[in-house]
């Protein structure tokens, strides 16, 4: 990994695609990410808000709301970004649930959406793992053209880590035979040194001493929940069941260019208590912040 400006996130195995909610695990060469929500602008156009509660999805009709087409332009930005820094690397691509967005129906701009990205893939030669999100109802419709299956988790051993699973977190899934287990499903983020919320990863510990690593959304327009103490405030069983939260870690990522003093002064004050890496790619100068405990990022970036 020296050859490429990558930031390791889970014991030199795991790592972030720097300025991009993907990671990358050094070992068969996958690429994950999650959350992509294909077709959230049309669902919007048409007035349908889907929304997600610890016991249901919910579809309620709010008004038409026109927002520009971002969604499937922003993940193929992530994924040429991705396959540019990891050159010939990438032999399998994960996409930890919710491909699409509305729950209820197969949206036109889905169908056109989830195509363009699945023929993005193969022209790559990528393997395509797709693990079954709450939104990824009726994906198989379109999988069929492709003989792709929707499966409910996606396991591997990764040497470093164990055994890994792959699983979307609505699920409420016995996590105790593996090591590490990658969801999303929470779109996790955090306001800090910044006016608007950023994406974040949590590596949380749980009460069974194995870890859950929550990948931030891949969706433009999914800006995130900001991330809490509170094992009740997150949607997915697992961390609820689990999770030790005041023991998670937390990443996250500021973009800025150049990097002020006052930034530099303030990250060495608290160097203690959170670890930074400046990582410079083309004109594109990006904060790496890793915050030992969920409690500190909190306090720190209520600053």
């Amino acid at each position: 990994m020296k050859s490429t400006p990558l930031y390791p996130v889970y014991r030199g195995v795991v790592y972030a695609v720097p300025g991009t909610p993907l990671l990358y695990i050094d070992y068969q060469g996958i690429l994950v990410l999650a959350d992509l929500h294909l077709g959230y602008e049309e669902a919007l156009a048409r007035g349908y808000l889907y929304t997600t509660s610890k016991n249901d999805n919910i579809v309620r009709y709010v008004g038409a709301v026109i927002v520009p087409k971002r969604q499937l332009k922003k993940v193929i930005e992530y994924l040429d970004k991705a396959f540019s820094l990891l050159d010939g690397k990438i032999k399998k691509v994960v996409v930890n649930g919710d491909l699409k967005h509305a729950f209820d129906r197969l949206l036109r701009q889905e169908r056109i959406e989830v195509k363009t990205f699945l023929d993005y893939l193969l022209e790559k030669k990528a393997e395509i793992i797709l693990v079954r999100g709450n939104h990824d109802n009726y994906l198989p419709l379109i999988l069929k053209d492709y003989g792709l299956e929707l499966i409910k988790q996606y396991e591997t051993t990764v040497p470093g880590i164990g055994k890994v699973l792959f699983t979307h977190g609505h699920y409420d899934v016995n996590i105790d035979n593996y090591d590490l287990v990658i969801i999303g499903h929470e779109h996790p983020a955090i306001k800090c040194l910044t006016t608007s919320k950023n994406p974040a990863i949590l590596i949380v510990n749980t009460s069974i001493g194995n870890h859950i690593l929550v990948l931030p959304a891949a969706g433009a327009y999914q800006a995130g929940t900001t991330v809490s103490l509170s094992p009740e405030n997150y949607l997915s069983p697992i961390i609820r069941k689990y999770g030790v939260l005041e023991e998670a870690e937390l990443i996250t990522w500021v973009e800025t260019k150049p990097v002020r003093e006052y930034v530099r002064n303030l990250l060495e004050d608290i160097k203690d208590i959170i670890s930074a890496r400046i990582i410079t790619i083309d004109e594109l100068t990006l904060i790496y912040l890793r915050f030992k405990s969920l409690l500190d990022a909190l306090m720190i970036c209520r600053l």
